[in-house]
C-alpha cells in the first residue's frame, strides 16, 4: 500500500548514517532437520522426545538451536533476502515467497501430524486388545500426543503467517515503518506488533539489513530511508528550538528586551573598561524598571529615559561594537570611539540621576512620616531629644 503514510516521533537518538540495533536471531536453520529428530526421539526416548516436540510447538527448537550452535548456519538461501531483489516489487515478492515457504512447512506439519496422531491411537488401542506391555501401550500414546502437538504447531504457525502476510501487504515498499501506526492498521496492540515484526526480522523477511529501532518503535528496512528521518529530527528540533527562543522573546516585556540589548552589548564589546561601564548601565536601567513595575504610576516620569536617552545609548554602544570588530584604528574610527567612550561616564551619572529622581516623591514622603512620628513623640514625652524638627527641615 504506497498510499500508507507513516509519521515519526522527534525523539532525539543517534544521528545520520548510525544503524540501530539489529535483535539477536531467535530461531535455527535446522527446522527441518529438528522436526525429524523430535519425532524419532519420542520412538527412541518416549518421554524426552515428547518434550521435546512440545517444545518446538511452543517455538523452542532445542534441537535445532543446538545443531546450529554445534555446525552453524545450515543455509543461507531458505531466508528470503529482500535486500537481494533487483527491484521494489521483487522485494514484496520475495517477502510474500518466505511466508509461502513457511506455510508449507506448516502444513506439512499438520498433515504428517494427523498420521502420526492416528497411528499412535490405534496402535494404543492394538496394544491394549493384545496384551501389550504398559510400556508399549504409553509410548504409543506419547506418539499420539506428539502427533497432537505437530498439529497444533501447524495451525498456529498458519495462523502466523497470516499475521505476517498482512504486515507484507501494509508495509508494502515502505523504507521505515511506524510500528504503532502498523500496530492500529492491523488492529492489534502495539506489544503484538512488535513481537510478529521482530519474528519477522529475524526470519530475514525483511533483508539481512532491517532491524528494529525500539526507541522510536520504527521499523527500518532500508537503512538510507532512515537516514532521512534522522535529517528530518534533526530539522525539527532546529525549529523547535527557534520558535521557543521566538517564543521566549516575545513573552519578554519592552524592559526585559532593553536590558538584554544592554547585556548584548556588553558581550559583543571586548574592551573590559567600556565594559564595566555598560554593566553598570544594564544594572541601573533593571532597577529603573523594576521600580516602574512596582509602582505604574511612576512610568511617565521615565518617558524621555525610554523614548530618547535609553534608544540613544543602545544606538551608540551597538555602533562602538560594530567599529571594534572591524579590527582596524582609522582616525576617524579611533575619534569615533573616544567619543563614546567619553560619553559613557556621563550616562552612567544620568542613569544615577534618573533612578534618584524615581525615589524623590517617596524620600519625601518618609521625611514627612518621620516629621510627624518625631512631634508625636515629643508631644508626649517619650522622647528627650531638643533637636526634633531639624530631620524634617534638613538638618543634622
Amino acid at each position: 500500500m504506497s498510499d500508507y503514510n507513516y509519521g515519526y516521533n522527534n525523539s532525539p537518538g543517534p544521528g545520520p548514517g548510525t544503524p540501530g540495533p539489529r535483535p539477536p536471531r531467535g530461531g535455527s536453520d535446522w527446522e527441518a532437520v529438528s522436526w525429524v529428530l523430535d519425532v524419532a526421539l519420542i520412538f527412541a526416548t518416549g518421554p524426552l522426545g515428547l518434550f521435546l516436540t512440545f517444545a518446538h510447538a511452543a517455538g523452542h527448537d532445542l534441537i535445532g538451536n543446538i545443531l546450529q550452535g554445534l555446525f552453524g548456519s545450515r543455509k543461507k538461501t531458505a531466508r528470503p533476502a529482500a535486500s537481494a531483489a533487483k527491484s521494489g516489487a521483487k522485494k514484496e515478492e520475495g517477502r510474500f515467497a518466505g511466508v509461502r515457504h513457511a506455510d508449507a512447512g506448516a502444513t506439512a506439519r499438520t498433515v504428517f501430524g494427523w498420521i502420526l496422531a492416528g497411528f499412535g491411537i490405534v496402535a494404543a488401542i492394538g496394544a491394549v486388545g493384545t496384551g501389550e506391555g504398559l510400556w508399549h501401550v504409553l509410548s504409543m500414546i506419547a506418539v499420539a500426543l506428539g502427533g497432537g502437538a505437530l498439529v497444533w504447531s501447524g495451525f498456529m504457525g498458519r495462523k502466523k503467517e497470516a499475521k505476517f502476510r498482512q504486515c507484507i501487504s501494509i508495509t508494502g515498499q515502505q523504507g521505515v515503518v511506524d510500528m504503532q501506526k502498523l500496530a492500529r492498521t492491523m488492529g492489534v496492540k502495539p506489544a503484538e506488533a512488535d513481537k510478529l515484526l521482530t519474528e519477522m526480522v529475524d526470519r530475514g523477511y525483511y533483508g539481512e539489513r532491517a532491524y528494529i529501532d525500539h526507541e522510536r518503535q520504527l521499523l527500518v528496512i532500508d537503512v538510507e530511508d532512515m537516514r532521512d528521518v534522522y535529517r528530518r529530527e534533526d530539522e525539527q528540533r532546529a525549529k523547535q528550538q527557534a520558535d521557543e527562543k521566538a517564543q521566549a522573546q516575545d513573552k519578554m516585556s519592552e524592559y526585559e528586551r532593553y536590558v538584554e540589548r544592554i547585556r548584548q552589548a556588553d558581550v559583543d564589546i571586548e574592551d573590559e573598561v567600556m565594559s564595566e561601564k555598560i554593566r553598570r548601565m544594564q544594572s541601573l536601567t533593571a532597577s529603573i524598571f523594576a521600580e516602574v513595575e512596582a509602582h505604574p504610576e511612576k512610568r511617565p516620569q521615565i518617558d524621555r529615559f525610554m523614548n530618547y536617552y535609553l534608544p540613544t545609548t543602545l544606538k551608540l554602544l551597538e555602533s562602538y561594537a560594530r567599529i571594534e570588530a572591524q579590527g582596524v584604528s582609522g582616525e576617524n574610527m579611533a575619534k569615533a570611539k573616544a567619543d563614546i567612550e567619553g560619553i559613557a561616564d556621563t550616562l552612567v551619572a544620568g542613569y544615577e540621576k534618573q533612578l534618584d529622581k524615581l525615589y524623590r516623591a517617596e524620600a519625601m514622603d518618609i521625611a514627612g512620616d518621620v516629621g510627624v512620628i518625631e512631634n508625636m513623640l515629643r508631644r508626649d514625652g517619650l522622647s528627650d531629644r531638643d533637636d526634633f524638627g531639624q530631620t524634617v527641615a534638613g538638618g543634622h
